[in-house]
């Protein structure tokens, strides 16, 4: 589907430790998230096999969330 809203604002509608704003056009769902590739510019595989990249101010939250 197709929203019509920022980012920043589905971000604040959603309001859960699920998803994570891993770069400033993408808000990912954790638990879809299958690896975290830190070279090659980092970016996140969903399960899906889909590529989403990751900012480099966003790494540091994203490996506390990950456990890694």
């Amino acid at each position: 589907g197709v929203l019509s809203k920022k980012v920043k604002e589905v971000e604040a509608l959603i309001n859960s430790p699920s998803f994570f704003r891993a770069h400033h056009s993408y808000l990912v769902n954790l638990g879809y998230v299958s690896e975290f590739i830190k070279s090659d510019g980092q970016y996140l595989i969903l399960k899906d096999g889909s590529t989403v990249p990751v900012s480099r101010s966003k790494k540091g939250n994203l490996l506390q969330l990950l456990g890694s």
